[in-house]
């Protein structure tokens, strides 16, 4: 089975329709969303709409739980707050009840799907701590734990001790050994690349192919902008920051 894996649209239409056009040509078995459908970009009810049409299993982010009003908005800066708001505004009862009902984890065979880290994943905390990045190894069932929440790339290796490594563009992967991998961001990339990425998982080859493409970023500004959502909002869409 191949499955592509991606995270953090944040209501980047744009975006989100260039990773289904990808998907289309690559034709993986299975698409796994890790979280995060809105907040941020100018068309959240639009990216709703074609994530529950196009991928096969989606968890919760943050934003999407803030946004649904199934969790208080905390720890988000003014710009975040300002776009969850506004965000929660426009959607419907129906899409928060969908964002809502989303889970947090998703766990089969060698896969689990976090938005952030475990084992509390409605707290949302980074893996930018050794503490965290081991807990949420322990606490995953599977060998292979995908995450987004940083917008960054990034393959761990659980091997007794963690190995940070450059997301290469593809990557052979070890048996009987844990991963972590967060598989960056559709709609806001953070790791000073402005392309979408994503993520292809091969289960026969055992290997992992990141994937960056370009897509049409002034009009996806242009909408933050047209929508009164802060400017720099639109401008790190620009530097991948």
């Amino acid at each position: 089975m191949r499955v592509c894996l991606i995270g953090d649209v944040h209501s980047n239409l744009e975006a989100l329709n260039k990773s289904i056009e990808i998907i289309k040509a690559e034709k993986p078995d299975k698409v796994f969303f890790v979280g995060d459908l809105v907040g941020y970009g100018a068309n959240p009810s639009e990216c709703i709409m074609l994530a529950r049409e196009k991928f096969d299993v989606l968890i919760a982010g943050n934003h999407d739980y803030v946004a649904s009003g199934a969790q208080r908005c905390e720890n988000f800066n003014p710009q975040a707050e300002q776009a969850v708001n506004w965000t929660s505004e426009r959607l419907s009862f129906e899409e928060k009840n969908f964002l809502s009902s989303l889970p947090l984890i998703y766990e089969k065979n060698d896969i689990c799907l976090v938005h952030a880290s475990l084992p509390r994943p409605e707290e949302w905390r980074y893996l930018f701590d050794l503490n965290e990045v081991e807990n949420t190894a322990k606490y995953a069932s599977g060998r292979l734990i995908f995450v987004g929440h940083s917008h960054i790339p990034m393959i761990l290796e659980i091997s007794g001790e963690i190995i940070k490594r450059k997301a290469n563009p593809e990557q052979q992967l070890k048996k009987n050994v844990r991963y972590i991998i967060n598989v960056g961001s559709i709609g806001q990339p953070r790791d000073g690349d402005p392309r979408i990425c994503m993520v292809f998982y091969d289960e026969e080859s055992n290997t992992l192919e990141f994937q960056r493409h370009e897509y049409n970023i002034k009009t996806a500004q242009n909408k933050i902008l047209d929508a009164g959502l802060p400017e720099m909002l639109a401008l790190r869409l620009g530097f991948g920051k």
